[in-house]
Order: C-alpha cells, then sequence, then structure tokens
C-alpha cells in the first residue's frame, strides 16, 4: 500500500507541475502583453515555475489523499489523466470568469446563465481533454516510460520557453536624459513647478484646515507662504480617476481613466506634456500602482519613476501581477506575518523624500517641473516610529465601529511622520535657493472614511470626508494678488482647476480640451461636480457654497440612498437626507449634473484598458481597492 500511495503522490505532483506550468506560461504572457511597458518580463518564466511549484504541492496532496483509499485507489497513469486537465481547465474557469467580471464588466456581476455557459464550456473542454488522455493512458504499455517524467519533462520543457522568451522581449531601462545646461532664455522669468500630491490625505485633519489632533509644522508653513483653499474639492474618491483629473484639468467622464483596467489615454494633454513642450524639465516620482507607467501616467515626464514595494519569493515588477504570487503574498501578510513593514506595502515618505531631492539636485539649474508623490497616509495605517503595528484594509476590510479612534490616530500618526519628511523636502528646496521662485502646490487625490456614515476606507462614497482635499498653492514671489501669501480662499476650488492654474502662473498656455479654469485671478465655479464608478457603485454628486446632493445606483453595494440632499452649512456631517423635503432642490440640482456629465461626456476622449492586476491586482488589494 505504501508503495502505490506514494506512486499516487508522484503521479500527482507531475499531474500538477505540469498543469501549472501552462497556467503559469499562459498568464504570464497576459500580464506582459498588457503591460505598455516591458523593462523585464520575468512573469514569462517565473509564473510558469511559480504555478508549477504550487500545483505539484495540491497535486501530490490529491495523490497522497487517493492512495489512502485502499483497493479503491485509481491508478496513477488514471489518476495523471484526470488531474491535469482538471488543474488546467479548472484554473482557465477561474481566470477567466475573473476577467470577464472585472475588464468587461466594470466588476459588476456576470449573469448567472453567463457563468453557466463560461462554466459549460471549460467543463467541456476538461472532458474532451480527459478522454483523450485516459484512452492513451489505457494504451500506453506496461514497460513505457513513467507518466510522471514525461509530465515534469513538459513542465521544465515550459519553463525553459519562458525563459528565453523573456530574454527575447525584455528591454533595457531608459537611462535618463542629461540635465540641459542652463535655463532657456524664454523661460528666465518662469517658476520651477513642484506638484506634491498626498495619497488619501483629509482636509480636515491638518491644522491649516482647523484641525487640532496633529502637528504639521512643514506644511503650516507652507501654508503661511501661500493661500489656503478651504474648499479643495476632488472629482473622483479613489487614486487613479482624481489623479488623472489634476494631471489633466478634465473630468474622469472625458479622460476615461476611471476603473481599475483602465489607463490613462495618450489622446489627453497632461500637465508634463504641456510643460514639456514649453521648455520645462519634467520628473514624476510616484508610490502607487494605480500610477504606474503600465497605466500610461508617465506621458510628457522626461523621468518617471515608480517606487515599487519590495517584493517576495524573488519577484520582480512583472511577476507580482501574477494572481499565484498575489494570493501567497495574501496568505503571508493576513495569517503569517506577525510584523507590518511598510515597504512590502509601499515605498514611504522618507523613501519618496530622498527620490525628490535627487531629482531635483540632478535637474537644478535647469528650469523644472516635480510631481511628487506620497503614500502616507494611506492604509495600512502605522504606528510611529515604526514597530511593525498596523492596521490594513486587506486584513481587515470592515473593522468594528469601536475602533473608529483606534484607526484615526493611527491615521494622524501618518500623517505626522508624513509632515516631517515634507519639512525636509522644503528645507532642501531652501538649502539650493529653490523655494522662494518656485510654485509649490500641496493637494491630495482623496480623503479617507473613519466609519462617518457606515464605512471605511475610500473609493466607495462621495460624501466629503472622501473629497474634501486639501489645496495650498504657494505662488513664486511676486505672484499674482489672487494668491497672497498667507491669504485663504473661502470660493469652491476643484482638482480639476489645478492643471490650468499651475499653466496659468507659468505663462504656458492650456490645452483647448482643458475643462477646469486658473484660481489665480479669483474664484471660478460655484459649484464642484463628482463621479465615481467602482465595484458596483456608480455615484455622482454636485456641491454648492451650502446644498450638496448625491446620487447612487438602486443596487450599490454600499447600501447608500439613491438620491440624498444635504445643507452643508447646517449639517456638515451630511447626516440627515433633505431630498424628500425639499424635491425642487434635488431636482434642479441633479439638471446641473446632468448637464456636466453630458458636456464632459461630448469631449470624451477613447478609452484604454491594461491587462493588468492578477499582479496589479493583489497590489491593488493589498493597499484595498479590490475585495
Amino acid at each position: 500500500m505504501i508503495r502505490a500511495l506514494i506512486r499516487l503522490l508522484i503521479a500527482g505532483a507531475a499531474a500538477g507541475l505540469l498543469a501549472g506550468a501552462l497556467l503559469g506560461f499562459a498568464e504570464g504572457w497576459a500580464v506582459s502583453l498588457g503591460s505598455s511597458e516591458r523593462i523585464e518580463a520575468q512573469a514569462l518564466w517565473f509564473g510558469p515555475a511559480l504555478y508549477a511549484v504550487v500545483m505539484a504541492a495540491a497535486g501530490a496532496g490529491a495523490g497522497f489523499a487517493l492512495g489512502l483509499l485502499g483497493r479503491r485507489r485509481p491508478g496513477e497513469r488514471a489518476f495523471a489523466a484526470f488531474l491535469l486537465p482538471a488543474v488546467l481547465f479548472g484554473g482557465g474557469f477561474v481566470f477567466a470568469r475573473f476577467r470577464i467580471n472585472r475588464d468587461l464588466l466594470g466588476e459588476h456581476a456576470m449573469p448567472p446563465l453567463h457563468q453557466l455557459a463560461l462554466l459549460g464550456l471549460f467543463t467541456l473542454l476538461f472532458v474532451l481533454a480527459w478522454l483523450v488522455l485516459r484512452a492513451r493512458a489505457r494504451r500506453a504499455a506496461a514497460d513505457a516510460g513513467a507518466p510522471p517524467m514525461k509530465l515534469v519533462g513538459g513542465a521544465v520543457a515550459v519553463i525553459i520557453i519562458g525563459a528565453v522568451c523573456a530574454q527575447l522581449v525584455a528591454s533595457p531601462a531608459a537611462a535618463p536624459a542629461p540635465p540641459e545646461g542652463g535655463i532657456p532664455p524664454a523661460l528666465a522669468g518662469r517658476p520651477d513647478v513642484i506638484l506634491i500630491m498626498v495619497d488619501t490625505l483629509r482636509a480636515d485633519r491638518l491644522p491649516a484646515y482647523g484641525y487640532k489632533g496633529a502637528s504639521t509644522p512643514a506644511i503650516d508653513r507652507l501654508a503661511s507662504d501661500g493661500v489656503v483653499f478651504e474648499k479643495g474639492s476632488a472629482q473622483a474618491s479613489w487614486t487613479k480617476p482624481s489623479t488623472a483629473t489634476l494631471l489633466t484639468g478634465l473630468y474622469p467622464s472625458t479622460h476615461r481613466a476611471i476603473g481599475k483596467v483602465d489607463r490613462l489615454p495618450e489622446e489627453v494633454d497632461t500637465l508634463a506634456e504641456s510643460l514639456a513642450g514649453a521648455g520645462w524639465r519634467t520628473g514624476g516620482i510616484v508610490s502607487n500602482v494605480n500610477l504606474a507607467p503600465s497605466y500610461q501616467f508617465d506621458q510628457g515626464f522626461g523621468e518617471y519613476h515608480y517606487l515599487a514595494p519590495n517584493y517576495f519569493f524573488g519577484a520582480k515588477e512583472s511577476s507580482s501581477k501574477l494572481a499565484v504570487y498575489n494570493s501567497l503574498r495574501l496568505v503571508r501578510e493576513r495569517f503569517l506575518s506577525r510584523r507590518k513593514e511598510v515597504k512590502h506595502y509601499y515605498q514611504d515618505g522618507a523613501t519618496v523624500t530622498e527620490a525628490g531631492k535627487a531629482w531635483i539636485d540632478r535637474n537644478r539649474g535647469s528650469r523644472f517641473f516635480l510631481f511628487i508623490h506620497y503614500m502616507d497616509p494611506h492604509d495600512p495605517y502605522f504606528r510611529h516610529p515604526y514597530d511593525g503595528t498596523a492596521v490594513a484594509r486587506v486584513q481587515t476590510p470592515n473593522p468594528d465601529a469601536a475602533r473608529a479612534g483606534e484607526l484615526s490616530d493611527l491615521y494622524d500618526g501618518e500623517i505626522e511622520y508624513l509632515d516631517g519628511h515634507l519639512g525636509d523636502l522644503f528645507d532642501h528646496l531652501r538649502e539650493e535657493g529653490i523655494y522662494d521662485g518656485a510654485l509649490i502646490i500641496l493637494t491630495a487625490d482623496h480623503g479617507e472614511e473613519f466609519h462617518e456614515h457606515g464605512g471605511w476606507w475610500h473609493g466607495t462614497t462621495l460624501y466629503e470626508e472622501q473629497i474634501h482635499v486639501p489645496l495650498i498653492v504657494k505662488p513664486a514671489a511676486g505672484g499674482p494678488p489672487g494668491l497672497a501669501p498667507g491669504s485663504r480662499r473661502a470660493d469652491l476650488a476643484r482638482l480639476l482647476d489645478v492643471t490650468p492654474t499651475v499653466l496659468d502662473l507659468a505663462g504656458v498656455e492650456a490645452p483647448a480640451r482643458t475643462q477646469g479654469a486658473s484660481l489665480a485671478a479669483g474664484p471660478v465655479t460655484g459649484e464642484s461636480f463628482a463621479e465615481e464608478d467602482l465595484e458596483g457603485n456608480r455615484l455622482r454628486s454636485l456641491r454648492g457654497d451650502t446644498w450638496k446632493t448625491i446620487e447612487a445606483n438602486a443596487d450599490n453595494p454600499r447600501g447608500l440612498p439613491d438620491i440624498a440632499l444635504y445643507n452643508l452649512a447646517e449639517d456638515p456631517g451630511e447626516t440627515r437626507n433633505l431630498a424628500g423635503d425639499d424635491e425642487g432642490r434635488w431636482k434642479a440640482m441633479r439638471g446641473r449634473m446632468d448637464h456636466t456629465m453630458g458636456e464632459a461626456l461630448k469631449a470624451a476622449v477613447a478609452g484604454e484598458q491594461v491587462e493588468v492586476d492578477d499582479a496589479t491586482r493583489e497590489r491593488l488589494r493589498a493597499l484595498g481597492y479590490v475585495e
């Protein structure tokens, strides 16, 4: 019995090895072909190798279990003939269903009938493959070569082919162009531009906005040197669409970088492209996977550095997009890791600031634009100084309401940590003689919820805690009266307006398609429109000085009311829905929302999607964007 059990175990491992290698090879190509940049293509061999090991372990376990059946156990050939197509087409069904739900349906559930049809297709493929392999197993002579050796040889061949392909398709990283000598005469009177975007930073958590629970001397000093827009408003409540709006001056419905697999279309004109075209040297430093070059946020940047997290198991960027890699990473972080390390999630403020200072040092003496993005205070919320304690959305998607204070305190600590490194950056600018003459803007892509409306994190509502963002503009010395140092403005200021404001202050004409307006001279709008389509929640809102309305799809997973109307002057926490009491007002606001969205859609570019996440998906999951 022991001998038969071992033979089944080996046969199962060999069948799993080959099936896993084939699955990994297929996904490795999907990741590689779906990326707009292939500096390295490790996934083409790492995927087959990783899948092979995991599926071999699963197959060995199945063989061992069957070996315990005694006389009822199958023969090793019959077992291998069944397990190979079962793993291959079973895994194929899971991946196909996921990609259809995510890529084609925007994470809205596939109709049951369609799921049954897909399952039927893969079942048919399994049955046909199993019948062929079973027939071959029965015809095999007793003295034929052992099936496990042929299966192992096939898996090794797949991995070798993947390694060869990786060498053929990989491209070396482009070296940054050397700085041009001096400032072009035409730009002698123009400012250097530094746009700082902090991920997940609520405006109402900064002392510059009246908060008493944190200390942020660096941000406070920047505010005293510039103007604080008290009602900064984002056009979406998660990173990709909001940042795309920040960098283009276009609504999400126009730039179309809305969903998790969308990338910023090449057709749009970015702030970096406008400034680069006018002679500025351009650099970007980001640490959120949603802004990686594969999503084409690098348009117009002479240098664009995505500071990826540290990977496990020897993986590189392309391999981090593999589903099995991310499943193993999730298991490790959720169940096996007692101590949390920030670099396993994102590169923190210390790393970002050092990268920013290095870029400035390489480009000082030129006229430059630097976009620098910080992930702190995005979850996981780490305790500072770092002691391995953190709370992450991936581990705790729906914390108990009683933990709101705990998470809020950790969040405040992250803001204070961030401020220290912003201070380091500002001090460097002062030491280099750049600070006074530079246009510096500090803002955020969105905020964060701490159970104010029964939920957590961000991306699923358009309440103020998620879309009220800081906007501090420090103009270059001698800036316009509308941006007087130390002043505050109470007019609505949208992320939509940042790009045209920068171009106005830089003396560069804004692209004709730009939908925002410059804030330099004074108020530009009386209302701010926001929209969202994420994880089944289709939302839009219109915020005025006093009134705000939010609409949600009737079946939204978050459970939001279809129609909501709030008087922000009397109810800043948006707790009393007045839609039933003031039908005329919300209908009028809905009409203006319809008009704004219609204009945005009329100007829309063709959307583009990137095949990512089974990679990026889990890194998105680690950052809380995927359930």
